[in-house]
């Protein structure tokens, strides 16, 4: 398990005349670098040890009690086997893999390693790179496996095409179709979990966010950051409604206006709610319409994926 951040080489600070700047910080030393390293390994000890955990130990998984099926699929991803099947317990297969490759471990500058928690600090972008910035948050946003990197080999399996060949030649690695559905289905996000978190001044609520963030479609370096001192200590917090409306969300989520008519495209407007059976019953029976909910439709398969057919 790893993560992507993105944080600013710098911090944000009052001038004396009230405005916000900016003040860079100068490139990570080795020393700062492995500090930082060994700080998340006894951090994450540490919230181990409160939750009762121990790296050590046999202990009960807690998602068992939950799914034991999706704890096995987990335990079987975290050790590389597969967990269903004839091949249960092997790995998947390696094209290009040298068995008698040596181990090579990567050392090199801003990259700090201990204990097995590795730090990688060595991707920059200058100031005022907006493109290069755009790259590089579309690489920290990626998914965890890109459709286009899927092969289907002739006796069914699927190649994944690693992003990077790996030290003893690796660039393959081949899976059954259930072994694959098995990966998957460990990368799905459990309920209530945010994937992407904003931290610092950059948190939505953050009280300088308004005037470090330029507004959309403002061009970078074209505005003061901050011009009154009483806006940056006091900002303006916007009014957020405490409720929105299920037709918003559906708008705001997957742009789907479902208020748009589908045959006139005009405004269709919210009369009532009707939740009395038998009204209900008299407005359908009047309608002609059947009062049994009818059997649900048949799931589609999944559209071809560079030759992955679904099935």
């Amino acid at each position: 398990m790893h993560a992507h951040t993105l944080v600013l080489d710098g911090v944000f600070a009052l001038a004396a005349d009230g405005t916000l700047a900016f003040h860079p910080a100068p490139p990570p030393t080795a020393t700062e670098l492995r500090r930082v390293a060994a700080s998340v390994r006894r951090r994450i000890g540490r919230l181990l040890a409160r939750r009762g955990l121990d790296l050590d130990a046999d202990v009960v998984d807690p998602l068992a009690e939950e799914s034991v099926a999706l704890a096995g699929l987990t335990q079987a991803a975290v050790r590389g086997r597969a967990a269903l099947g004839r091949r249960a317990g092997r790995g998947p297969e390696r094209l290009g893999a040298d068995p008698d490759a040596p181990w090579v471990d990567r050392h090199g500058p801003w990259h700090a390693h201990d204990a097995g928690f590795d730090l990688h600090a060595g991707v920059t972008v200058a100031a005022g790179d907006r493109s290069q910035l755009e790259r590089l948050c579309g690489y920290v946003f990626r998914p965890p496996l890109g459709q286009h990197r899927l092969r289907r080999l002739g006796d069914g399996r699927i190649a994944v095409e690693l992003q990077r060949k790996w030290a003893d030649g690796t660039t393959h690695l081949v899976f059954t179709p259930t072994e694959l559905l098995e990966r998957l289905a460990t990368l799905v996000p459990r309920p209530r979990i945010n994937l992407l978190l904003y931290h610092g001044v950059l948190a939505p609520n953050a009280p300088w966010r308004r005037a470090v963030v330029p507004p959309a479609g403002e061009e970078a370096g074209g505005a003061p950051l901050a011009t009154d001192a009483s806006e940056v200590a006091a900002p303006r917090r916007r009014e957020r409604p405490k409720y929105r409306a299920w037709a918003d969300l559906m708008r705001r989520a997957f742009a789907l206006d479902v208020m748009t008519c589908p045959r006139c495209g005009g405004r269709m407007v919210l009369l009532a709610t009707i939740e009395d059976a038998a009204v209900i019953t008299r407005i359908l029976t009047h309608l002609g319409l059947s009062l049994e909910s009818g059997e649900p439709a048949p799931a589609h398969p999944p559209p071809d994926i560079d030759g992955v057919a679904g099935h």
